[in-house]
């Protein structure tokens, strides 16, 4: 089994993580100690002891952090810049600008969609803006410095600290106590002056993306709600763990990322076939083709094309997930996820931004909304009625006989509008017919009937709400007739995918499961 770990030796606080197949097993958080081995030895003991693992377990371990030149256990350390990037993108998949307040500084960066750090501002020369500040108040208040976010959010008449040098900060907080200032006008006069200085590094890297706060301090709503106002624009909260541990999950992910992984996912549809294979969060391969009478024949057969465009072999796969209408029959399956699941995650992969996922399958249509880390949120399906499928245009191309792949290129040479009123699949071929019989051109009648498949996805899609980004998977993404008439539809622009085939979005999703779910011991037989 794949198990690493993370270790962030900072000047205040230890932090280290344990993970399994992608997933937090274990964690600790402690003070640190005046050596910083120290610091490391205890952190990740605790952790170890929570997991219920040894450090024999341990596949590969990093370091980072104030102290990380110290840890004696590490494999390689790397700069604590680069593992908040990639921890705080694990936390929050659309975060595109990164603050992070540490003990003995400040930092801003712009990340890309894979975590790398582009742009970023630090501030190290100056304890104001950075977590020593807020401790040094909190010791002069006696109070807990947990307790100064709180306390601040009850002020009534917050005080205005002159001086951004803590030291004659200091002064100023003292000056205030003995005047009898109410210690929650002290402490949100603190958290404004703290997020004042913070707010000009934010600026200074012209921030793009979601906001997103790692460290201790993004714990401290007092500081986070001042700097949203400074900064105008809402910091992003996120339910994968806890920000201060960014660093140390950032670290355990870099640890993976030194192991060797070859995964798959095989996503066998009602009409085609689709698999991905990846190595290490980057595709190797991916191959598409119509399905056999039996899912087990076309699972096969993608597997192979994919395997042959790769130049590997099934015993090189570490772990497959499958997916799609035949994801039982898949025989070389470690595991099976839904394929609501899979096309959103992704769609997520190569869009953080979308928050609907619209897949016109085969059989049915379904519509999937995201919440701001990429899980499904809610979703709704059509598999009842073959409108608004994929056979509803399989069945109108045959009627029409024109090749299904030419649907949206003749589509848009039209330049008569029709309708096509009835709903049901027998029918409206019947109508489609009647139209021919008129002599209707068939771009016309091609275009009519987009609109009549897009009118029906749209009103689906619309009874969970529709908002922000839009992304359409699935081989009918590929038609531009249904894909405009849809946008037409819902009276939004919905977004393309980067480049990336729309129709392996949901073996691309299975793949990325199977990262997470990967067992080195237990390779396809």
């Amino acid at each position: 089994m794949i198990i690493v770990a993370g270790c962030d030796v900072g000047s205040l606080t230890s932090k280290a993580v344990i993970m399994k197949n992608g997933k937090i097993i274990g964690s600790s958080i402690i003070k640190s100690k005046p050596r910083p081995g120290d610091s490391a030895e205890l952190a990740m003991a605790k952790a170890l002891k929570s997991a219920g693992v040894s450090m024999d377990d341990i596949k590969y371990c990093i370091g980072t952090g104030y102290g990380r030149e110290k840890i004696p256990f590490v494999n390689e350390v790397v700069s604590e810049i680069s593992c908040h990037g990639k921890g705080a993108r694990w936390m929050l998949p659309s975060a595109g600008t990164i603050i992070d307040i540490g003990g003995q500084d400040c930092k801003t960066m712009k990340i890309d969609k894979d975590g790398n750090i582009g742009r970023f501002t630090a501030n190290d020369k100056c304890a104001s803006g950075t977590g020593r500040f807020l401790e040094v108040m909190a010791k002069i208040l006696n109070i807990g410095i947990d307790e100064l976010g709180k306390m601040s959010l009850k002020a009534k008449e917050p005080i205005r600290l002159a001086s951004t040098c803590t030291v004659w900060a200091q002064a100023d907080v003292i000056s205030y106590v003995n005047s009898g200032v109410p210690i929650e006008d002290i402490g949100a006069g603190i958290n404004t002056a703290m997020a004042g200085r913070v707010a000009i590094l934010v600026n200074a890297v012209k921030p793009e993306g979601d906001l997103f706060m790692t460290g201790g301090v993004a714990k401290n709503q007092g500081v986070v709600s001042t700097l949203e106002k400074l900064v105008g624009k809402k910091i992003k909260k996120t339910r994968k763990g806890d920000p201060q541990m960014a660093g140390a999950i950032g670290a355990a992910l870099l640890s993976k990322k030194e192991i060797q992984m070859i995964v798959a996912g095989c996503d066998i549809g009602s009409l085609t076939a689709k698999a991905v294979i990846m190595e290490n969060g980057k595709i190797l391969s991916e191959a598409i083709v119509r399905v056999k009478t039996r899912p087990e024949d076309s699972a096969k057969e993608i597997m192979q094309m994919a395997l042959d465009k790769a130049k590997l072999t099934m015993d090189s796969i570490d772990y497959v997930v499958g997916t799609g209408y035949g994801r039982e029959k898949i025989p070389f399956a470690d595991s099976v996820e839904s394929e609501i699941s899979c096309h959103a995650k992704g769609a997520f992969k190569v869009m953080p931004s979308v928050r609907m996922v619209i897949d016109i399958g085969g059989q049915d249509a379904k519509a999937t909304r995201l919440d701001d880390s990429g899980m499904v949120a809610r979703y709704i399906y059509n598999d009842k009625c073959a409108s608004g499928t994929g056979r509803f245009l399989e069945v109108m191309a045959e009627a029409l006989e024109v090749p299904l792949e030419e649907l949206g290129s003749l589509a848009a040479q039209s330049k008569e509008k029709l309708s096509i009123s009835n709903q049901c699949v027998i029918f409206a071929e019947t109508e489609v017919i009647s139209l021919v019989n008129e002599g209707k051109e068939t771009a016309d009648i091609l275009d009519a009937l987009h609109h009549s498949l897009a009118n029906r996805v749209a009103s689906l899609a619309r009874s969970i709400e529709v908002d922000e980004d839009v992304v359409m998977t699935g081989g009918v993404a590929k038609n531009a007739g249904v894909f405009n008439a849809l946008s037409e539809a819902l009276n939004i622009n919905m977004k393309s995918l980067d480049g990336v085939d729309p129709q392996i979005m949901g073996a691309l999703g299975a793949a990325l499961f199977a990262e997470e779910m990967s067992d080195t011991s237990h390779k396809v037989a």
